[in-house]
């Protein structure tokens, strides 16, 4: 509550009171009436937050060309169905490289500067690949799916901007409201495949360059909104009271350079276990499914309900992190992903039930050690840090779906098929559960 605002506002009316009256009234034994004006909204859920919302919404709808579009393509381009994963390979590099140097931008410049570069950047990506359509060039698509990689970062590191103003103990809640936009995204722009296709046909390109036309759109989109915001902000904020002392802060901001903090690595390794986990199942598990006779749309739609446990359970998982505690929601995430993977590990034998439920928790499982994680990266790292610490995350879930993919899927799934890859993913949970637990009883 401004009370310090409030007095200011009561001040000049008394002022005028008694500067108006010819002899001065004795002083009002009533206590004084109530402020009309009400108390600020929180940012987890007040109108501020909008903008942001929206961003997420339009970004999450940009992303979707990568995850869906690019192995389509790939095959157009690269003439090999061995390759069409690369391009995506690459986005998630860009965005394990680009999450640290977008992160320094924030911390000199401002959230807002930081995510428009973010976008900015992708967009240029997104031409590259589109001018790749256009030409059949191999280089240009690989360009421009590193470049792509900042799209994620952007949308990723934004459950970040509402946390900044959260009151204390709702960081939680203020992650899951952001990241529960990105649903929308998530689960519409898959969806559009189809009528984005015609589109491209119409300007010669192929099909599946219709959802990077959607992105070429929808990405520079972001970035006005998200500066557009930054700067009526700056227009209407007033000034700020109750400054502290010049010196006093100085003298603080030169403490907390000089000071390494500890990088909460308990926080950095949820997170990468969660993206390590969740995206090398589900990058074998529809592979084998469709070997099983599973239609194409049967599989899209199983893939789309998985995505919306993804992010859609976000409010309730930051509701659960808030009231028990992070450590604890992270732990309830990890025992979600081990009751999971027993249930993938039947994708092999065509157990179409079996495989249905372990996919779904797969999403639930990431969901909670994504809100968890991301609030025990704000608890645990000190204010003048955080941007840092948000882009090493950020790195850490990059390099976790690079390392599942790449180093472990082919090999164990060479030598054992998707059980063996189950049981390998498990046991990096477990260990992750571990550790929890040791941090818990401390």
């Amino acid at each position: 509550m401004d009370t310090h605002g409030a007095a200011a506002a009561a001040a000049p009316t008394a002022v005028d009171a008694q500067a108006t009256r010819p002899a001065p009234r004795p002083p009002s034994t009533s206590p004084p009436p109530p402020s009309s004006a009400s108390p600020p909204s929180s940012p987890v859920d007040g109108p501020a937050l909008r903008p942001l919302l929206c961003t997420q919404v339009v970004g999450a709808l940009g992303l979707s060309a990568g995850g869906t579009a690019s192995p389509f393509l790939a095959a157009d381009i690269l003439g090999s169905a061995a390759l069409t994963t690369l391009p995506f390979g690459l986005l998630v590099l860009g965005t394990a490289g680009s999450a640290p140097l977008i992160s320094a931008v924030m911390r000199r410049h401002g959230r807002a500067v930081g995510l428009a570069l973010a976008y900015a950047v992708a967009t240029a990506g997104t031409f590259l690949v589109i001018a790749a359509a256009a030409t059949g060039g191999a280089a240009l698509l690989f360009a421009g799916s590193l470049l792509s990689g900042t799209g994620n970062t952007a949308v990723m590191l934004g459950r970040y901007v509402a946390a900044d103003a959260a009151p204390p103990g709702r960081a939680g809640r203020a992650v899951s409201t952001v990241m529960t936009a990105v649903t929308f995204g998530a689960v519409i722009g898959p969806m559009l495949m189809g009528p984005t296709e015609a589109v491209a046909h119409a300007l010669g390109l192929p099909g599946a360059t219709g959802l990077f036309l959607l992105a070429a759109v929808t990405f520079p989109t972001a970035a006005v909104v998200t500066l557009r915001q930054q700067l009526k902000l700056r227009s209407s904020s007033p000034p700020v009271r109750g400054r502290p002392d010049t010196a006093a802060t100085a003298t603080r901001s030169r403490t907390q350079a000089r000071t390494r903090p500890r990088v909460p690595l308990l926080a950095l390794a949820i997170l990468g276990c969660a993206n390590l986990t969740m995206v090398t199942a589900m990058a074998a598990a529809p592979v084998h499914l469709h070997a099983h006779h599973w239609s194409l749309d049967a599989i899209g739609l199983l893939v789309g309900a998985h995505v919306a446990l993804m992010f859609g359970p976000s409010v309730l998982s930051g509701r659960l992190t808030d009231r028990i505690g992070a450590g604890l929601t992270a732990l309830t995430g990890a025992t979600v992903l081990l009751l999971a993977l027993p249930l993938v590990a039947l994708t092999s034998t065509g157990a179409h039930w079996a495989t249905i439920a372990g996919l779904l928790l797969l999403g639930l499982g990431w969901n909670i050690l994504l809100i968890s994680g991301s609030a025990l990266v704000i608890q645990r790292t000190p204010a003048a840090h955080r941007h840092r610490t948000e882009g090493l995350g950020e790195t850490s879930m990059a390099l976790g779906a690079v390392l599942g993919t790449v180093a472990l899927a082919g090999p164990l799934i060479a030598v054992g098929g998707v059980p063996l890859l189950c049981l390998a993913l498990g046991a990096i949970t477990a260990l992750a559960a571990v550790f929890l637990l040791r941090d818990l009883r401390r």
